[in-house]
């Protein structure tokens, strides 16, 4: 079996980038389906609401609503005493702010923040050519 042809440098960006505008073209599409599926949201509480239940059917599906507590943090630095105190960072998602460390670091003239590890990544970009 023969094979396959070893794509050149340029046909993989030109396959790359098609890839990149299909990519854009669904996310849109998954943007508006989104969009769609939010309104159908409200629209069904509304009437569950309006009809003093919290669950109907349709032919092939029920929905029901529910109440749900969820918090935001009003003031971060009472929060972040608090966990202190209680040793609670457990309340807290374990995710950074990338642009908000480097600007950091920049201010502390390059030095490293403690329980940081600095990584680097490759991003790729497409970008169509001029006609």
């Amino acid at each position: 079996m023969p094979r396959a042809k070893k794509k050149t440098l340029g046909e993989l960006i030109d396959e790359g980038a098609l890839v990149d505008e299909k990519v854009a073209t669904l996310n849109k599409e998954l943007r508006l389906l989104q969009a769609n599926k939010d309104l159908i949201k409200e629209a069904i509480i509304e009437a569950l609401e309006e009809q003093g239940i919290t669950s109907s059917g349709g032919k092939t599906h029920t929905a029901s609503v529910h109440d749900e507590e969820v918090f935001a943090i009003e003031d971060f630095d009472k929060l972040g005493q608090f966990m202190v105190r209680n040793k609670a960072p457990y309340l807290l998602q374990r995710r950074l702010s990338a642009p908000a460390i480097r600007d950091l670091i920049d201010i502390r003239n390059g030095r490293v923040i403690p329980g940081l590890k600095k990584a680097t990544i490759k991003k790729l970009s497409f970008r169509k050519r001029p006609k």
